[in-house]
């Protein structure tokens, strides 16, 4: 069967270095509205190759909190609702509205969409039980609500099948934070096991970064990183060694490889600090002032920006750079364009592809793939999310090897291999 494969893998050698050469993200971006009038939020499209842009949906609500693609499905969180978008056809499939007036986080765990809320209702009285929800992440229809997430849900992790919820009493208690923490919940059972303390500063715990088994938190009110080892149970809350700025809404952390570098809006734009070590490489990798967001593309190591200008919005602009700060590319914004994140289009006609002297077969996969390697040259090995996350890294010196995809849930992924020939990126799609 493999000799099969390697023979298809060659045939299809000539399509595949045609079709990565037409490998190109389209980068969304969702408009969040102004506040109190009918510039509603709005969701576009824009083809970076063609600069053409399409903005295909209006959201009646002037607030968004958070954007994640999973796959070609695309959800966006809109003040009191969610809606689900197929960026194949990039129309809306599925939406749900809930009394929760500023919904904060997503979370995709198999087939639940997890829904952090951040205030509880206006004029509510006493606990409030739904600061997380759980969703059918295909039709958006309520499954279950967890009353011991007792607090607001700033960021959220899920890993092997449990959830990770940063937590803290900056609401709750008046706003005047007095303990950050995680609550950790069994999705199996869809049960509360406990919370794990992790600053006793009065910090918020803030959005999330996982690495080698340990879940990083980066708190901007408190300025510090906290670190829980999700095996061992061991934690710490550290200062940051420079001052850092995570955006509370949408993505706000992207790792730039396995050392554990990750690109953090820092004091004067988007900075690369080493969490391992708390060491700041570089405290402005893209120089920016004021209200933005952003988004990373891993594959291509570039950024999209959106800038923000909150008293006059006509100043709005979307820019791309590249890894050295270098302005490459623009886009046009509308109002308060708070969400951005780049996508690559499912494709599923590739059955085996090779790109140099490495051949990766069979793709789409399932729950086997395969990578060979015409020498037996030190490689290593990493598998990153669409949203920059390394999902794996190896490194091997045999010439055929099996990675681990079982585990993958269905979308995209880039295989970066490096060896002496160079660095290599080929798109993994997984599919069942």
């Amino acid at each position: 069967m493999r000799n099969q494969h390697s023979l298809s893998v060659l045939f299809f050698i000539f399509i595949y270095q045609f079709t990565l050469a037409q490998v190109e993200p389209t980068l969304y971006h969702v408009n969040g509205g102004i506040f109190g009038s009918t510039n509603y939020a709005n969701v576009c499209a824009t083809d970076l190759s063609s600069g053409t842009q399409i903005c295909f949906d209006t959201i009646g609500v002037n607030s968004v909190q958070d954007i994640l693609i999973d796959g070609d499905i695309m959800y966006v969180a809109a003040q009191d609702s969610i809606i689900a978008y197929s960026l194949a056809t990039q129309t809306r499939i599925a939406e749900v509205a809930f009394n929760a007036p500023s919904t904060k986080s997503l979370a995709i765990s198999d087939s639940y969409l997890l829904v952090g809320n951040w205030y509880e209702p206006w004029g509510h009285i006493g606990p409030y039980t739904n600061h997380l929800r759980v969703f059918n992440k295909n039709d958006l229809s309520y499954i279950d609500s967890i009353p011991t997430i007792s607090h607001p849900a700033t960021d959220i992790f899920i890993h092997e099948n449990v959830a990770y919820i940063a937590q803290n009493n900056t609401k709750s208690s008046g706003w005047g934070d007095t303990l950050g923490f995680v609550s950790v919940l069994d999705l199996n059972l869809m049960q509360w096991i406990r919370n794990d303390t992790l600053s006793q500063q009065g910090a918020d715990i803030g959005r999330f970064y996982y690495h080698d088994s340990t879940l990083y938190a980066f708190n901007a009110e408190s300025q510090t990183i906290s670190s829980l080892h999700l095996y061992t149970g061991d934690k710490e809350t550290i200062p940051s060694v420079t001052s850092i700025y995570p955006k509370s809404y949408g993505p706000t952390i992207f790792e730039k490889n396995n050392l554990g570098q990750v690109y953090i809006p820092c004091s004067t734009g988007i900075g690369l600090y080493d969490v391992i070590n708390n060491n700041l490489i570089d405290s402005q990798v893209v120089s920016l002032t004021g209200a933005y967001a952003f988004t990373y593309d891993s594959n291509l190591e570039r950024f999209a920006v959106t800038m923000i200008d909150y008293l006059d919005q006509s100043n709005n602009r979307g820019v791309v750079y590249d890894n050295q700060g270098d302005s490459i590319d623009v886009f046009p914004v509308g109002f308060s364009p708070e969400l951005v994140a780049y996508h690559y289009p499912n494709n599923t006609s590739i059955q085996g592809i090779t790109e140099s002297n490495i051949s990766m077969y069979p793709n789409p996969a399932s729950d086997h793939c395969w990578i060979d390697l015409k020498t037996d040259q030190n490689t290593t090995i990493q598998i990153y999310h669409l949203n920059g996350r390394l999902v794996h890294s190896m490194r091997t010196s045999a010439t055929n090897i099996s990675l681990p995809v079982a585990k993958l849930e269905n979308g995209i992924y880039w295989v970066k291999v490096k060896n002496i020939h160079g660095t290599h990126s080929i798109p993994l799609y997984i599919q069942r």
